[in-house]
């Protein structure tokens, strides 16, 4: 299946405890690990070149780059390395 943003295509997304197999697949970007927790409006694929996922009418579901979901660590978190 082809990504509707870049025509990538897409993988199917796993949920659920992953096999050492399952892992060794996501490596490969033959398929994606969506976590453990199993819900009915999980999103069903993933494209890794665009890091969107799609549920099955292909609309998006997540949007990884949106700024809604990225937090900033506090300065006392970060380890000396990143301080710089």
């Amino acid at each position: 299946m082809k990504c509707p943003i870049c025509k990538n295509n897409m993988v199917s997304i796993l949920y659920g405890m992953p096999s050492s197999e399952a892992i060794e697949k996501a490596e490969r970007q033959e398929l994606f690990i969506g976590g453990c927790m199993i819900m009915n409006d999980n999103p069903k694929y993933h494209c890794y070149k665009c890091q969107k996922s799609f549920s099955k009418d292909l609309k998006s579901s997540i949007d990884e780059n949106d700024d809604w979901i990225k937090t900033d660590v506090p300065q006392f978190l970060k380890s000396d390395d990143n301080k710089k």
